[in-house]
């Protein structure tokens, strides 16, 4: 392990038994990883048995602290439809730029234009602990009631050097907080500063203390995402760049050039046996090939390519023949947790301009970018990926979403989807897990569309928000809850500051 040195003192070094903390100027991930953490509390207890035994094992200096999570999942995957109705509400009074939370989203965090990151009980507040008061509740429905539980707050310090004193740090700068990035079991946290730097902070202990810096933009950071193993993190910034950041050293590990508008979304593709290539083959049938995995060298024993292989060499070598049929038959078989399992390798990177890009890290240059109609105006504020990860969805300015497909050509997409009129600009989507609806929210409405186009309604509202751009959309692991919030990340657009909790039922 190497360690970072952020402080110039030579103080001697102190253990700190509370926060297994070394304190020596010098840092790593694993030095302030609580060895017995335990999630069981009063308010956790219906939720006891989705949590498995493991999750109080001890982490080992190798491996990432993980919560293996148990649970009946099928009828979240094979729902003809869902119901989402809004139950809480917290106002904020700026701009919500992002949404964030632990692994059993016990803790809520957000970030704001004001500065601050404000973290919340997110089971005291869809329990109703308390109420709203009657001038909270006016503008929202009959259904909203429970009032967002704020346990703590804390700056974005932006933290500076003053030239007239010794100190290292003497003048703190509030920062708009554009993004976070925090840790599956709330140990530590990123967080974004206008100046282009990133934050690494501590957050179950000594909440908000900064233990590292990290610099290379040279504007605001829009973006954050953690790898799986939260070793590793991808940053896109204003000034057009993507960078990698080795979260054991602190150090720039790779950058992803030849963007052209500002980042405003990196999203992880989720594990998928489909091969991204920059001319895929027309037509092909929607796959998901299952083949058994060689132990000792985690290779298919039968060495099989999905791309280049014609039917007649499948069968010969005893492999099932792909279909639209067999696709459903995985998804029958499958859980939840299989299809959100991410790919740290392939992601996507879209650009307020319009523009999208598919990288895998094992490649020098990107692999694929998508093209924009000449219809659509050059702008997108979020795209996302199917649950399966072979569609990619783009809200657009002009109250569509594009959907292309990795089986066709990415120069143009598959489909638009048209909103109604007036809808407004598509600020946010996220893909369902029954890979059938996709959610959109626009300027009037957050709605939830139906891919299939079985029904004569295409899409329904969702109650709770009304006017207003919508900052990020989050579903929890299991998609029993959602959370909305409104605002604008610092770019154009009005925004009504009001972060909404949602509870999902299958249809």
């Amino acid at each position: 392990m190497i360690d970072v040195n952020i402080d110039d003192s030579d103080d001697d070094k102190m253990y700190d038994k509370d926060t297994h903390l070394l304190i020596n100027g010098n840092y790593s991930l694993e030095s302030f990883q609580d060895p017995e953490l335990n999630y069981k509390d009063d308010e956790l207890e219906r939720f006891s048995k989705s949590v498995s035994s493991e999750s109080d094992s001890r982490f080992t200096s190798n491996k990432s602290p993980t919560t293996k999570i148990s649970y009946d999942d099928s009828h979240a995957i094979q729902a003809n439809t869902y119901d989402i109705i809004p139950t809480c509400a917290a106002p904020h009074s700026t701009s919500i730029n992002i949404i964030t939370a632990t692994s059993c989203i016990r803790w809520i965090f957000t970030g704001g234009n004001d500065g601050y990151i404000r973290k919340f009980d997110f089971f005291s507040s869809i329990n109703g602990r308390i109420p709203l008061t009657v001038a909270q509740k006016h503008p929202f429905v009959d259904s909203i009631i429970n009032a967002g539980v704020l346990l703590s707050y804390w700056e974005n310090k932006s933290l500076q050097e003053s030239p007239a004193s010794t100190s290292t740090h003497s003048n703190n700068k509030l920062s708009p907080v554009y993004c976070l990035a925090v840790n599956k079991h709330a140990l530590w946290m990123l967080s974004s500063l206008d100046t282009g730097d990133i934050n690494l902070q501590t957050v179950r202990h000594d909440e908000g203390k900064i233990l590292a810096t990290m610099k290379q933009h040279v504007s605001p950071v829009s973006v954050l995402k953690l790898s799986s193993c939260e070793t590793k993190a991808l940053s896109g910034s204003w000034d057009k760049n993507v960078y990698e950041w080795d979260l054991n050293t602190g150090l720039l590990s790779r950058s992803y050039d030849n963007h052209t508008g500002q980042i405003s979304t990196i999203a992880y593709r989720p594990m998928s046996s489909f091969i991204i290539t920059s001319n895929p083959i027309k037509n092909e049938p929607k796959v998901n090939i299952k083949f058994k995995i060689n132990e000792t060298n985690n290779f298919s024993k039968n060495s099989f390519n999905p791309i280049f292989n014609d039917n007649e060499e499948i069968k010969e070598k005893n492999i099932p023949d792909s279909s639209v049929n067999n696709d459903d038959d995985y998804i029958t078989n499958s859980t939840l947790n299989d299809q959100l399992i991410q790919s740290d390798n392939e992601f996507i990177v879209s650009g307020i301009d319009g523009t999208i890009t598919i990288w895998d890290k094992r490649q020098l240059k990107h692999i694929a970018k998508l093209g924009i109609p000449n219809s659509t105006p050059p702008w997108c504020m979020n795209a996302c990926w199917s649950i399966d990860g072979n569609y990619i969805y783009a809200g657009r300015r002009n109250g569509t979403v594009d959907e292309f497909s990795l089986y066709s050509s990415l120069d143009k997409p598959l489909r638009s989807i048209k909103l109604p009129l007036n809808s407004g600009p598509v600020s946010a989507v996220h893909s369902m897990p029954n890979k059938k609806h996709l959610i959109c929210a626009s300027y009037d409405n957050i709605r939830i569309y139906d891919l299939s186009g079985s029904s004569k309604i295409p899409f329904l509202i969702i109650p709770g928000h009304y006017g207003g751009i919508i900052s990020s959309i989050y579903i929890d692991s299991t998609c029993k809850y959602m959370l909305t919030a409104s605002g604008n990340r610092g770019w154009d657009g009005n925004y009504t500051g009001t972060l909404l909790g949602y509870e999902i039922e299958y249809l």
